[in-house]
């Protein structure tokens, strides 16, 4: 039996096949003997280290003698159609100990590394992984091909999983840490396929996978950002911006930190219906005639809410007149450095709809319960001392 043909799993329990038959690993060391060769991704592992693994540091007697018996019923197993004493072409002893000589696509732990590069590289080119555009190209083209022939690559590499990776070497100090560096990879390969399916206009995946992966790792910036932009693009914005505002609240409770500027930034797009966040952001002039319009009314706030009113004010070129209402104020109406110190309203004003796919009312920054700008009383009341407005 040629060794091209043995192919080995160290994505759970130790496990290998011989063409397509599945090989009886039996023994819980036989499995943890081959676990600690793919390890080693083809190094060769001196005998004393192999007896100190398998037997956790406390070998009994004759546990040399005992290893080349596992070592033999290994090569039985892995090598069927060897010649009784012909030399192993798999698992080669050498001077400095035992080798396992199989190509990495013979290995799943190897296919799913090689999987999630590939998807790396990709996601590399994309000008902001954070805000992935859609594809030129949709429904159909060569870069749908390409997305979509990722997209099913990292999902063959994920269902490569059967459990804990190494579980046969159990707490070996080496095991976990690859266990570790493996899990995180896990997740970039998870997080890449959501980013592939908001390309490929398919937000409601991304959102699904998204959530689940947030609530697993509730402090990955990134994720949650990524679960707010898929949400909007699936016509929910207001769940995107709660989304925001959670992750706000546990990096403030549990770290006693503030969102990156990043996510600021975001907030801010999510509430201005940026192009980049809707995936449309491919260097096509915007028609800002159609743009949609928000008001800020800066009554204080904490420092995160004027870093928002910042990034928006940021963005102001000029005065609003709210169809079908008065002037709401001008761009100049305020400076909010230290004028007042009370909660950020973002008042978001109809400006018809149309202007993006899905888009009409926006919701606003804050007291989501009054949908209506008019019943806003800082707005309504004394907007020219305290407002900023200006087209998104």
């Amino acid at each position: 039996m040629l060794a091209a043909q043995v192919g080995i799993d160290v994505l759970g329990p130790s496990a290998a096949r011989v063409g397509d038959v599945p090989v009886a690993m039996g023994a819980r060391r036989l499995r943890s003997l081959l676990a600690l060769l793919v390890l080693e991704r083809g190094r060769p592992v001196a005998a004393e280290r192999i007896i100190d693994a398998l037997w956790e540091g406390a070998p009994p007697p004759g546990a040399a003698n005992t290893l080349q018996g596992y070592v033999a019923g290994l090569r039985r197993l892995l090598e069927p159609g060897r010649r009784p004493r012909a030399a192993s072409s798999l698992l080669v002893h050498e001077a400095s100990g035992y080798r396992l000589a199989v190509h990495p696509e013979q290995v799943d732990v190897e296919r799913f590394q090689a999987a999630v590069r590939s998807a790396r590289e990709r996601l590399r080119r994309l000008p902001d992984p954070m805000r992935p555009a859609l594809l030129p190209d949709l429904p159909v083209g060569p870069g749908v091909e390409a997305a979509e022939a990722r997209r099913a690559g990292l999902t063959a590499a994920l269902r490569l999983w059967r459990g804990e990776a190494y579980a046969d070497l159990g707490e070996l100090p080496a095991a976990v840490a690859e266990r570790h560096r493996l899990e995180q990879l896990r997740l970039e390969a998870r997080v890449a396929r959501a980013v592939i399916d908001l390309s490929l206009d398919r937000p409601s995946s991304a959102a699904a996978a998204l959530e689940d992966l947030a609530g697993r790792h509730p402090l990955r910036e990134r994720l949650w950002g990524l679960w707010a932009v898929a949400l909007v693009r699936d016509g929910r914005q207001a769940e995107g911006l709660a989304v925001l505002a959670t992750l706000r609240s546990r990096l403030a409770d549990e770290l006693g930190v503030d969102p990156t500027p990043a996510l600021a930034a975001m907030q801010a797009d999510v509430l201005l219906h940026h192009p980049a966040v809707l995936g449309l952001d491919r260097g096509v002039a915007r028609d800002e005639s159609r743009a949609h319009r928000a008001v800020v009314v800066l009554d204080g706030g904490d420092e995160q809410d004027h870093r928002l009113a910042d990034e928006l004010v940021r963005r102001a070129r000029g005065p609003l007149t709210a169809p079908g209402r008065a002037s709401v104020g001008d761009a100049g109406a305020c400076t909010h450095d230290g004028c007042c110190r009370q909660p950020v309203v973002v008042v978001v004003v109809d400006d018809g709809p149309g202007q993006h796919p899905g888009v009409g009312r926006r919701p606003a920054h804050r007291d989501p319960s009054v949908t209506d700008p008019a019943q806003r009383s800082p707005f309504r009341d004394d907007h020219r001392r305290r407002g900023r407005t200006f087209p998104a």
